[in-house]
C-alpha cells in the first residue's frame, strides 16, 4: 500500500488530540495510512473516554489477530501501554508489558520511529512503576538492554535509553526525558567531579533544545497539540529540567523555573486536572535549593491537603516511589531531601508518617 506523508500528519494529529500521553508519544515516521490503523485508535479513544474494559478489549483482539501486521500490534501495545498494570495494580502485569515493549524494540521488521516509541516508553516504565525495583532489573536485563545499565544509577540508565531512542527516531518525548534524566542524574549521582556535573549539565541542556525544537514542529503541524496530554508531559518535564539546571549552574535557569512551574501548574488546571504530587514535590526540592522555604512550605502544604483530599488512593503511586526510593536509596539525594523538607514543614512531616500507615508498598 502506498503511504502518503499527509497521512502521516494525520494520524499524527489524532494521536495527539486524544490526548493520552503513551499513545500519543509516538513519533510516526515514513509514510502511513491512518485508516490502516483504525481499530488502534479506537483503542485510544476507549482509554480517553475512560473506558479502560473496552480499550483492553479492543487490544486484545488486535494482538491475537493473525492478519495484523507487525506494525499493528506493536501500535496496540503502545496504545494500551501503562493502563493494564494500573487498573490491576499488579507488578506481574507491568512486568509483563516491560517485556512486550522489548520485544517490538527487537523486532527489526517494524518500522523505526514505532520502536523508538516502545524504547522511549521502556525508558519510562521504572518511574511509572513507581520505582519498583524488579521493574528496574526486567528493563535492562538482555542485550542491548544490559548495555544501557548504569549500575545502582536509574537516572544514568534512563539516559542512555532516551538516547538511544532518540538516536533511532527523534521525538520531543525522548529528547526531553533525556534531558530531565541528565539533570536528575547532576544531583543523584554521588562524588561526581566538577568535569562530570559540567557533561550532565550541557547533555541536559543540548537535550533541551532538541525537545524545544522537535516542540515546534509537533505545535506547527498539529493544532490540537497543545491540548494534549503529550503536551503536558513535555512542559511538566521541561520545568523540571529548568529547575534542576537553576541550582546546577544559575544564570538563564534561575530566572526562569518559578514561571515554568507556575505556568505548567496553570496549564493543567486548564485542562481540570489535578497537579500530581510527585511534581510538587520536585518543584519543592528546587525552592529549597533555592533557599526559598516559604515557597517550599506552599507546596508542601498541598501535597499534604492531595493525601488528605483522596485517602491516599490518588496518591499512591506517589507513596509507593517514596517508599521504594528509601529502601533502594535510604541515603540518595530524593530521602535525604524529603527529611530536610519535613524538618521544615510539621504538616508534611505528619503527613509522611500517615502515609507509612496505607501500605503504599501494597502490590500484587
Amino acid at each position: 500500500m502506498h503511504r502518503t506523508t499527509n497521512l502521516v500528519k494525520i494520524l499524527v494529529a489524532i494521536l495527539i488530540a486524544v490526548g493520552v500521553v503513551y499513545a500519543a508519544s509516538i513519533f510516526l515516521s515514513g509514510s502511513r495510512d491512518y485508516v490502516e490503523y483504525h481499530d488502534v485508535l479506537n483503542i485510544v479513544s476507549s482509554r480517553t473516554s475512560g473506558d479502560a474494559g473496552a480499550a483492553i478489549a479492543e487490544y486484545r483482539a488486535i494482538t491475537a489477530d493473525e492478519t495484523r501486521s507487525a506494525d499493528e500490534k506493536a501500535l496496540a501495545e503502545i496504545a494500551v501501554a501503562g493502563l493494564i498494570p494500573t487498573v490491576s495494580n499488579a507488578k506481574s502485569d507491568r512486568l509483563t508489558e516491560v517485556r512486550k515493549l522489548k520485544a517490538i524494540v527487537l523486532d527489526e521488521t517494524i518500522s523505526a520511529d514505532i520502536r523508538a516509541a516502545a524504547l522511549s516508553i521502556l525508558g519510562l516504565e521504572y518511574n511509572y512503576s513507581s520505582a519498583t525495583p524488579e521493574v528496574f532489573t526486567e528493563v535492562y536485563s538482555g542485550a542491548p538492554f544490559d548495555s544501557y545499565l548504569v549500575k545502582d544509577n536509574p537516572e544514568l540508565s534512563q539516559l542512555n535509553i532516551e538516547q538511544a531512542s532518540y538516536q533511532l527516531y527523534p521525538s520531543t518525548v525522548a529528547a526531553i526525558a533525556a534531558a530531565q534524566a541528565a539533570a536528575e542524574a547532576y544531583f543523584s549521582t554521588p562524588n561526581l567531579s566538577e568535569q562530570q556535573k559540567a557533561q550532565y549539565v550541557a547533555i541536559a541542556e543540548d537535550y533541551l533544545k532538541k525537545a524545544d525544537a522537535a516542540f515546534l514542529i509537533d505545535a506547527d503541524d498539529n493544532r490540537s497539540y497543545t491540548e494534549s496530554s503529550r503536551y503536558r508531559t513535555y512542559r511538566e518535564y521541561r520545568a523540571g529540567v529548568t529547575g534542576r539546571l537553576a541550582i546546577a549552574k544559575g544564570t538563564p535557569y534561575i530566572e526562569q523555573y518559578r514561571k515554568e512551574y507556575e505556568d505548567y501548574f496553570a496549564f493543567v488546571a486548564s485542562m481540570n486536572n489535578q497537579v500530581a504530587p510527585g511534581v510538587r514535590l520536585q518543584y519543592a526540592r528546587i525552592l529549597m535549593a533555592d533557599k526559598d522555604t516559604e515557597a517550599a512550605k506552599a507546596q508542601l502544604a498541598l501535597i499534604v491537603q492531595s493525601i488528605d483530599a483522596y485517602k491516599g488512593q490518588a496518591v499512591m503511586p506517589f507513596l509507593r516511589f517514596l517508599y521504594n526510593e528509601e529502601v533502594a536509596r535510604p541515603n540518595g539525594v530524593v530521602i535525604s531531601d524529603v527529611k530536610k523538607l519535613a524538618a521544615i514543614s510539621p504538616e508534611f512531616k505528619a503527613a509522611m508518617l500517615k502515609a507509612k500507615a496505607m501500605n503504599p508498598q501494597n502490590q500484587n
